[in-house]
């Protein structure tokens, strides 16, 4: 197993001690102005909130498109964390499939502008493969053109304040060029799911409340050299967290640490 049982027995309490979650749907419009959030049942939901935003907090957002980082990434994931010097804690995540590129876009930046509060940030990380790129370009023409808005300055007022992960390959020298947001490959893959472990053996580092998350970690299994889930197991949260982990370590700690 990618961890062993009393890690994973740890992580299902501290499940249990998690803040009501607060659960909702998505019902899209024609513009990101006519598309709502509904109440929901937990089961039923597409988005789950323990927290909601805080005044002067530090975020990261990490979204992974259906079949982004994997063939068995077949939904999309956006995860919520809020981040200190020390530790992640989780405070949103939205799930779902068969949603079109440009709702998966919304939901993004729609989470990524609820966590943004003034004088904290909002820090956003995305996967690249798949339809990941012309996810891209669609929160790039919201972000610079307020396409799909009825309102676009407001729009890119708020938008303007998230701060994109920028990658840069570990061994290049400091200051080096760097690529805008992520993209899995077999070696960064193998890189990010160590962190990933890592994070979850540290007991104080990565506060999760997630249980379809916690889920996916017990399931995730190491073949060869590689971590993947074994046989129908999704592995879309779990990746989502690992690229959370990765965008605090490089993009966000440095910045906290000065």
């Amino acid at each position: 197993g990618f961890i062993d049982d009393g890690t994973a027995f740890r992580l299902e309490e501290t499940l249990e001690r998690a803040p009501t979650v607060e659960a909702y749907r998505y019902e899209f419009g024609g513009t990101i102005e006519e598309s709502a959030l509904h109440e929901t049942d937990p089961k039923l939901a597409q988005r789950l909130v323990w927290e909601p935003p805080r005044d002067g907090a530090i975020y990261v957002v990490a979204a992974d498109p259906a079949f982004g980082a994997s063939a068995a990434s077949d939904r999309g994931v956006v995860q919520v964390w809020r981040v200190t010097r020390r530790q992640l804690l989780q405070v949103a995540e939205f799930c779902a499939n068969d949603l079109p590129l440009h709702q998966f876009a919304w939901v993004v930046l729609h989470l990524a502008g609820s966590y943004y509060r003034h004088p904290g940030r909002s820090h956003l990380i995305l996967e690249l493969n798949g339809p990941g790129r012309a996810v891209l370009q669609e929160i790039q023409r919201i972000m610079w053109y307020g396409y799909g808005s009825q309102t676009p300055a407001a729009i890119q007022n708020v938008l303007g304040a998230i701060q994109h992960y920028i990658y840069r390959k570990p061994d290049s020298l400091m200051g080096g060029g760097g690529m805008w947001q992520w993209l899995t490959t077999a070696q960064t893959k193998k890189m990010i799911m160590e962190k990933l472990r890592d994070a979850v053996l540290m007991e104080t580092r990565l506060v999760i409340r997630s249980r379809g998350l916690v889920g996916e970690l017990r399931a995730l299994r190491r073949v060869g050299d590689k971590v993947e889930s074994v046989g129908k197991t999704h592995d879309d949260r779990a990746i989502t967290c690992a690229m959370a982990i990765e965008c605090w370590s490089e993009n966000v700690l440095p910045t906290l640490l000065m």
